[in-house]
């Protein structure tokens, strides 16, 4: 989820295709992707 400063936690999620070492310890992780059949299915 994103958050911008105190109080302000929203439903922005962030979808990336790679690791994104800076976002460690900034955000909560709810899932990962996986590639099945020719499809991405986003598993939590």
């Amino acid at each position: 989820m994103a958050n911008n400063g105190p109080d302000s936690n929203g439903s922005q999620f962030f979808i990336t295709y790679s690791k994104q070492t800076m976002l460690d310890m900034k955000y909560s992780v709810f899932g990962k992707l996986v590639h099945c059949a020719n499809l991405y299915v986003l598993v939590a």
